[in-house]
């Protein structure tokens, strides 16, 4: 197995010299165009969903706003209300871990035992 030599930059190098937030960006960017391709798959909706109707709704999912142009429990199969359930939870994942970076980036300290999931200390 071929070791990459000291001058060479790796993918992996590339990819940590990138900025945070436009990793955060391009990760939400394509979870949003994944979501989109999955809601327009046939069998997902009860009716062919317009492009706009699918980005809106997993742009709404995966930034979990609530809102949506379609009425889930009527346009959408099953299946494609797993899978505007799956973008929620990726979503909530999403702000939870968020919410816990900033909490670190203040110096909090997470107490899961107490049932506090951020207590911050001032001084």
């Amino acid at each position: 197995m071929a070791t990459p030599s000291l001058g060479r930059t790796t993918s992996f190098h590339r990819l940590r010299k990138t900025p945070t937030a436009l990793r955060i960006v391009g990760g939400l960017a394509a979870m949003i165009a994944v979501g989109t391709l999955v809601l327009m798959l046939p069998g997902m909706a009860t009716r062919p969903l317009r492009l706009n109707e699918a980005f809106f709704t997993a742009v709404s999912a995966l930034c979990v706003t609530g809102l949506s142009l379609i009425t889930p429990s009527q346009d959408l199969t099953r299946l494609g209300q797993v899978a505007l359930m799956v973008m929620i939870q990726i979503g909530g994942v999403g702000f939870m871990v968020g919410v816990v970076v900033m909490c670190d980036s203040w110096g909090a300290t997470s107490r899961l035992m107490t049932g506090w999931p951020c207590a911050i200390h001032w001084g």
